[in-house]
């Protein structure tokens, strides 16, 4: 497990965030949202950090490269949109199910998958499907954005559970160790 300092940051500001979830709907205070907010976004960013770096598709510089590739298209389609040119779409659309296809055969392609591989694929799954509707069906997008929140959520204490419950990289057996990664 590398970053384990950021494994323990990550954990404070789901608890951040669980205290301003408290603090609004149970006690009904005004700095509780805020607090919400501000743990909800922390922990996404530090959660996403952790778990690439300990994944096993950022060792693959050759995947990496290519999946940096593919977020040009739905970056470039984005600007093209923007300057009104009837390519915006079509470029988004393709780079976003260019990325959803590269993830897809990597998780084929490993030999022992687990609790926490299915759910990396899930989210990324709903996450590019919240981005192809935002471009064609905005009001269905914050619906599936929600679901793609809360399993990334899921994700996230289910690898941080992991993650503390082990105390030593020796007693990690093979299964738990690979479906960290």
């Amino acid at each position: 497990m590398r970053l384990k300092s950021l494994l323990y940051l990550t954990a404070v500001f789901l608890g951040l965030a669980l205290c301003g979830a408290t603090a609004k709907y149970l006690f009904y205070l005004p700095f509780g949202s805020k607090l919400f907010s501000l743990g909800m976004t922390c922990a996404q960013v530090a959660g996403l950090i952790l778990i690439l770096i300990n994944g096993q598709f950022v060792t693959n510089s050759k995947q990496v490269r290519i999946m940096g590739l593919f977020s040009l298209l739905p970056i470039a389609g984005y600007f093209a949109q923007w300057y009104s040119m009837p390519t915006g779409i079509t470029l988004q659309l393709l780079g976003l199910l260019l990325i959803l296809a590269l993830y897809a055969r990597s998780f084929l392609a490993k030999p022992i998958k687990g609790v926490l591989d299915y759910l990396k694929l899930i989210w990324i799954s709903s996450k590019i499907t919240t981005s192809l509707l935002a471009i064609t069906l905005f009001n269905t997008a914050v619906f599936v954005g929600q679901i793609a929140n809360i399993l990334f959520y899921t994700m996230l204490i289910y690898f941080i559970w992991i993650s503390l419950s082990q105390e030593n990289p020796e007693e990690i057996d093979d299964n738990e160790q690979k479906a960290m990664s």
